[in-house]
């Protein structure tokens, strides 16, 4: 949250961007895979890691955002300009557009123990 604070008080101006097609003017623009809880006071927990859907929230504030949620399977998004400005898993990048994005079900294995607890 801190790395997009900073984004955002340097990047003052609105984005067109375009989901699907769409246009979505935003200051912020996060796509996630499950849904995340992104109160204030939240450290952008999710309940599930398993839901199977894209989530895309956008944000002309940061101050006092006002989330606009959308859920899919898959999406593209666009920026006019060629290039957005990202954070990916927390590492600044450059990514070109357009960038499309999917989920695949089963992808991540996770290992636990046998017997809770061991």
């Amino acid at each position: 949250r801190l790395r997009a604070l900073g984004v955002v008080l340097t990047h003052r101006d609105v984005d067109t961007f375009t989901v699907d097609g769409e246009p979505l003017d935003a200051r912020i623009l996060l796509v996630s895979s499950n849904a995340y809880d992104l109160s204030m006071l939240s450290l952008g927990e999710r309940r599930r890691l398993d839901e199977g859907t894209l989530h895309v929230y956008a944000s002309h504030s940061l101050a006092r955002p006002q989330w606009n949620e959308h859920g899919r399977s898959s999406l593209v998004v666009d920026a006019a300009s060629g290039r957005v400005r990202a954070a990916v898993d927390g590492e600044p990048e450059v990514l070109e557009t357009p960038i499309e994005f999917s989920i695949e079900p089963g992808a991540l294995r996770v290992r636990v123990p046998r017997r809770p607890g061991a």
